[in-house]
């Protein structure tokens, strides 16, 4: 009998993003609490997406259930000690021929396409208000592009260059102390344009109303990590 299960996705946050609709399956099939271990950098999590059944807890700290999944850092779904362990961080393994994203859901035998239906969270609207206004200066009226350049997980990000040549004013995403990739919602809705790196941000973008839809995603050179077929909305492409 399963009495917990535990998902082994700790990074990035676009996989976790990604990655919801599975644990809304897993609770419908078994009805049991989902432990999710995430590195500490992404415990914000807890306060934007509050699913009931879920409980993010930080992966360098004591859980239940750690000994079982760092003792057996495996890629296929296995039960121990009435455990069920879904390791989704290691599919891939297994799949090497497929989109790492897709391989994820290959392994539990789902289809991905509706993954943003399941995809909720709360937005802090006071501070969406403080970082629009009063850190990035922007007001009702701004014209600007959203840049994001940013891919990977913190601390060990990367920076994926390009460069936008429009006269438009640029308002790039960076990480800022205190606010989370959530917090960016009014930034990135209220862009007239949108240039970003195929990145997490996409799935909140997918989410979002936006006034634009001048929208430019720039592909990583890494065929297994694209995430372009996961996305609804309609984004001219680029490559470097």
């Amino acid at each position: 009998m399963i009495k917990k299960i535990i998902i082994r996705q700790p990074a990035g946050i676009g996989d976790i993003f990604f990655t919801q609709k599975i644990a809304y399956t897993l609770y419908e099939t078994y009805n049991v609490e989902i432990i999710w271990p995430v590195i500490p950098e992404f415990l914000w999590i807890k306060e934007y997406i509050d699913t009931p059944f879920i409980k993010f807890v930080n992966w360098n700290e004591e859980f239940e259930g750690k000994n079982i999944l760092l003792n057996n850092d495996v890629p296929y779904i296995f039960t121990l000690q009435d455990y069920l362990i879904i390791p989704l961080q290691r599919a891939d393994w297994n799949y090497p021929g497929i989109s790492v994203m897709d391989a994820k859901y290959k392994l539990v035998d789902l289809d991905f396409d509706d993954w943003s239906q399941y995809f909720t969270f709360k937005r802090n609207v006071e501070k969406e208000n403080q970082l629009y206004y009063n850190i990035l200066g922007l007001t009702d009226e701004s014209e600007y592009c959203f840049v994001s350049r940013n891919y990977g997980s913190p601390p060990n990000h990367e920076v994926y260059p390009f460069n936008y040549d429009k006269e438009l004013k640029i308002v790039e995403m960076n990480f800022i102390e205190g606010y989370t990739l959530i917090d960016w919602c009014k930034v990135i809705e209220n862009a007239c344009e949108i240039y970003t790196v195929d990145s997490s941000i996409n799935y909140i973008i997918d989410k979002l109303t936006l006034k634009t839809d001048d929208l430019t995603l720039i592909r990583k050179p890494y065929p297994n990590q694209t995430a372009r077929h996961l996305f609804k909305k309609n984004y001219k492409l680029y490559n470097i």
